[in-house]
């Protein structure tokens, strides 16, 4: 089966942006990110990771490794068009944003961190989610789902209804997977 690419790219100067989206999410979600930065003149990459924009089974099936690997040759393409990279993401984006940039310190100029998951809390957290910290093994985790719910973790009501409409209207390539197994959460 092909899966289609929904990776944003955003041709513009020299300096480039590589911004990475979040756990069950998607490119879309820094879409308004990157067409400002694009606007400014810069070149902007949003990869979709891998295992994200389809089911929830087929994320599942991916590790964390296999995601930083999206980034990896997401940052080699904006190479190719690029002398300088700010690399950049949204929650567990923003964790694999600082994992890249220790890796390429000679190839990273900057860091652009949006909400980075250091610890698990929000709103929308379940009350045994202070226990997931003892978990270790991915079949123990697998009992824990992690559902997103009203208010989404969102302040503003004009936003979060448009999120939640997204979230609702069950097309993965628009909106966050509303529930995340605890194996992802452990990844």
């Amino acid at each position: 089966m092909q899966i289609e690419d929904k990776s944003l790219r955003f041709a513009g100067g020299p300096r480039g942006f590589l911004l990475i989206h979040g756990l069950g999410g998607t490119p879309v979600e820094l879409r308004f990110v990157a067409q400002g930065l694009t606007r400014a003149g810069y070149t902007v990459h949003v990869p979709q990771l891998a295992g994200h924009c389809e089911s929830a089974e087929e994320l599942q099936a991916t590790t964390w490794q296999q995601w930083y690997e999206s980034v990896e040759e997401e940052h080699h393409r904006l190479r190719e068009h690029c002398s300088t990279i700010v690399v950049g993401g949204l929650s567990m984006g923003a964790i694999l944003a600082l994992h890249h940039a220790a890796q390429h310190p000679d190839h990273i100029s900057a860091l652009a961190l949006y909400a980075p998951s250091l610890w698990l809390d929000g709103w929308g957290l379940p009350w045994y989610s202070h226990f997931f910290k003892l978990i270790t093994q991915k079949w123990l985790a697998q009992m824990f789902p992690f559902a997103e719910r009203h208010p989404w973790g969102i302040k503003d009501p004009r936003i979060r209804a448009i999120v939640e409409q997204a979230i609702k209207s069950g097309d993965s390539s628009q909106a966050d997977i509303a529930a995340l197994p605890g194996s992802l959460m452990l990844e």
